[in-house]
């Protein structure tokens, strides 16, 4: 079973789950209607959270990846699956 896996891809595989989640949550957050006063910290809590570690998982990661590596550093070859 062979999968082409693209930066694309990828991306696109992390950042929906980080979107899909804040925005259902997002209703909690700007609530003021009866409890809200309990849920609406956690909300905002769990929003910023899922915010910034996706902005940090993208732009800061690979920031400080790329000041820190090495001008010879190279990634290891990809391994290939064998047919069973």
């Amino acid at each position: 079973m062979s999968q082409d896996f693209t930066s694309a891809t990828l991306v696109r595989s992390f950042t929906h789950p980080t979107f899909e989640f804040p925005t259902s949550v997002a209703r909690a957050a700007v609530s003021h209607g009866i409890g809200s006063d309990s849920q609406r910290p956690f909300a905002i809590v769990i929003v910023g959270g899922l915010i910034s570690g996706l902005v940090l998982s993208i732009f800061l990661l690979p920031t400080l990846y790329t000041w820190l590596a090495r001008t010879g550093d190279q990634l290891p070859a990809a391994e290939t699956e064998e047919a069973v």
